[in-house]
């Protein structure tokens, strides 16, 4: 299946060296990981350093596709390329095979993980419940972290890579492999 649109067709407000940039970065998001659903592009302030919207979602700066949109400024080429992917994964539920490496991996996540989850969502102020927070938010954030090592953070990449280390076990790093493997292609979905 051919994921490509035109370069007019996938970016939204961008304009001029902006938007290059972001072509540049979503083409080589697309080829590190073709097997993720497309989307737009948008630079908007955003709470964080980016905000994914499925087709359809109401708040969405174009309901009719899947948007992404991204702070402007700020990241370097590998970031902005790893920010895009890692928002892309918002959008795997929409892949089956996809959606069933994302639940292997959360049945991974042993109680002190699931602690750490909890704890986190308290300090996130979010106005979810718990169970929407982690389906939607917290497990992708565990997903891409583990899988996308340039994501802006800001955290010095050293306490990043620390985290990493301690944090994953060897089952999650497995199940984080048989994604990896899935979304860039390597091999067929698992069964």
């Amino acid at each position: 299946m051919e994921k490509r649109k035109k370069k007019e067709d996938m970016i939204g407000a961008l304009t001029g060296k902006s938007q290059e940039a972001f072509y540049k970065a979503l083409n080589e998001s697309y080829d590190k990981a073709p097997n993720l659903p497309d989307a737009n592009i948008y630079e908007a302030p955003v709470q964080h350093y980016a905000e994914t919207y499925p087709k359809g979602e109401r708040d969405s700066p174009d309901p009719l596709r899947n948007t992404i949109k991204v702070s402007p400024g700020g990241h370097d080429h590998d970031q902005l390329v790893s920010l895009l992917t890692g928002e892309r994964m918002h959008l795997g539920n929409q892949d089956q095979a996809y959606a069933d490496l994302r639940q292997k991996f959360s049945e991974t996540l042993d109680p002190d993980q699931e602690q750490w989850m909890k704890n986190r969502y308290k300090r996130s102020g979010d106005k979810r419940d718990y169970d929407k927070w982690r389906n939607v938010s917290g497990l992708d954030s565990l997903i891409r972290d583990g899988l996308l090592p340039n994501l802006p953070s800001p955290d010095r990449p050293e306490d990043r890579q620390r985290f990493r280390d301690k944090f994953y076990t060897s089952d999650n790093k497995a199940a984080l492999k048989k994604m990896s493997d899935y979304i860039s292609q390597k091999v067929e979905p698992y069964e």
